[in-house]
């Protein structure tokens, strides 16, 4: 019983080591180039069907987006 235990601590464990990837991404804006870093678990990339729609995530997402435009855009002294 305990090696079960044992067991399903390790295998709880696993996705901690996963192998994590960086990739540097260069963009334009206006003919403003930006830098930006994208982060993924190889792992999870490789498969396939594992991505799924999550509404509350993509409200919470837009969210912050808006907010961050409408501070980023805003009239200064308005």
């Amino acid at each position: 019983m305990r090696s079960a235990f044992i067991l399903l601590g390790i295998l709880m464990a696993a996705p901690v080591f996963a192998k994590m990837v960086t990739k540097p991404v260069d963009w334009k804006l206006d003919g403003t180039t930006f830098k930006s870093v994208l982060v993924y678990d190889d792992a999870v990339a490789a498969k396939t069907g594992v991505c799924r729609y999550d509404a509350k995530a993509a409200a919470r997402s837009y969210r912050m987006m808006h907010d961050w435009l409408a501070e980023t855009f805003a009239e200064k002294g308005a």
